[in-house]
């Protein structure tokens, strides 16, 4: 299984992720981003702060494959 490695971005800070774990595939990465991101948003939400920041899933070589916002993962029925 191919290993990848999520990312995290937040404002000035980045947090990389020195381990990495093995998904199937990309799409299941981007899932496992998009729960940590639901959990991230939901904790800026209790917390009355801004939601900002991004996963950045890149490959063992280090390259860029996806970004994950966490704005993605808010949806406001208007």
């Amino acid at each position: 299984m191919p290993r990848f490695y999520l990312h995290l971005r937040k404002g000035e800070n980045f947090f990389r992720d020195p381990e990495g774990a093995e998904f199937a595939d990309l799409e299941a990465a981007r899932q496992e981003a998009l729960q940590a991101a639901r959990e991230l948003a939901a904790e800026s939400i209790k917390f009355d702060q801004e939601i900002e920041g991004r996963f950045e899933i890149t490959d063992e070589q280090g390259q860029s494959l996806l970004i994950v916002t966490l704005k993605d993962t808010v949806r406001i029925k208007p």
